[in-house]
């Protein structure tokens, strides 16, 4: 009997040594087991901040400015064609603020803590005598929930990298489009610079026309009041001209007496006569138009032509007309006249007919006559 009790008594002693073990070996586990657990809990948590409690919902008016597809031409166009690219644009994918899952509660952190389904307080068994681990109220509930909105959130996503697939698209268009834009603009820049430029060329070329028109009506004005001068010059040379018709007339019919005269007036178609060189008279009126001068005498030359006591016959002599510079010295020669009459009554004026061949320049009032 004291050998059994001995043995018993060392058996319950090594049973006592391996539940100690085994005890040490579980709690080991269990407290694995309760840091992984919270660990999952708080990482559950703070993942599900990340998850919007609920799609996100655009309440505003879609105002998106049109794009113009129209082709650019020099046209007024007010009503031009554009793009249908907002129809298909999800507005939804553009709303922030958004309120996320917030597990993080007292009652959420339970839920997350309850494994089996509960029925009046007690785990609920299903028909095959296992413990419901879904339902209301239990972790695989409030983890169903928040995979749902983490894959709705994965579908929000996939239809936001789409939306933006196809805004990359329409920005490359519109980029190309802007690009063509731009360099049209340039050379349309370039042709407008070289357009002002040639502008104000023209302008300036305008400013000195007008300038030009301006001085050409000046000078107009006074073509106008040098042509009325010259009208009254006119005026007054046909006026003089008719003076010196009736004074021609005067003249002719002195002649005319005095070639009747022969007491007063000597006239020779033969014979010469030698004078002393020097100046024997000036041109008084000049006659074109029947090609003879009067020319009046000095006394000197009507002396040496007729004597000294002016008795002597009238024999007809030639002398050369010359005209005085400026500086009042005679200078070259302007003609040769013969003279065929002279009077002497006084007046010392001889009649010179106009040589035909010796004419140099027209025969003007005031040239000397020499000899």
């Amino acid at each position: 009997m004291g050998k059994l009790l001995k043995i018993l008594t060392v058996f319950v002693f090594l049973f006592s040594i391996g539940v100690f073990v085994v005890g040490m070996l579980n709690f080991q586990k269990r407290e694995l087991l309760i840091g992984r657990t919270h660990a999952l809990e708080e990482k559950v948590i703070a993942l599900a901040l990340t998850l919007e409690e609920s799609d996100p919902v655009f309440d505003g008016v879609s105002s998106h400015p049109e794009q113009d597809i129209d082709e650019v031409t020099n046209k007024p166009n007010d009503a031009p064609m554009t793009s249908d690219f907002w129809s298909t644009y999800n507005d939804s994918l553009e709303v922030v603020g958004t309120p996320t899952m917030n597990i993080g509660t007292q009652a959420s952190r339970l839920q997350l803590r309850q494994y089996y389904f509960l029925e009046n307080g007690k785990p609920k068994k299903n028909i095959l005598g296992e413990y419901e681990t879904s339902g209301a109220g239990t972790m695989n509930e409030l983890l169903g929930r928040v995979l749902d909105r983490a894959k709705a959130q994965q579908t929000n996503l996939s239809k936001t990298r789409e939306q933006l697939r196809v805004v990359r698209e329409e920005l490359e268009k519109v980029i190309l489009n802007l690009n063509d834009e731009k360099k049209a603009r340039r050379i349309n820049l370039k042709t407008i610079t070289d357009l002002e430029a040639k502008v104000v060329e023209l302008t300036s070329q305008i400013d000195q026309l007008r300038s030009q028109i301006d001085q050409l009506n000046r000078e107009k004005l006074e073509l106008n009041d040098t042509i009325s001068a010259l009208r009254n010059d006119l005026n007054t040379a046909k006026e003089q001209l008719s003076s010196q018709e009736v004074e021609i007339n005067r003249l002719k019919e002195e002649i005319k007496r005095l070639t009747a005269d022969n007491t007063n007036f000597t006239q020779h178609e033969s014979g010469t006569v030698t004078l002393s060189p020097g100046v024997k008279g000036k041109v008084v009126r000049v006659e074109p138009e029947w090609s003879f001068v009067i020319v009046e005498l000095t006394e000197e030359a009507m002396k040496e032509i007729f004597g000294e006591d002016l008795s002597g016959d009238f024999v007809p002599v030639e002398m050369m007309v010359h005209r005085k510079d400026y500086n009042g010295v005679a200078g070259d020669v302007v003609t040769r006249v013969r003279i065929t009459g002279v009077t002497r009554n006084g007046s010392n004026w001889a009649i010179a007919d106009n040589l035909s061949g010796w004419e140099q320049a027209p025969v003007q009032v005031g040239d000397e006559v020499i000899y």
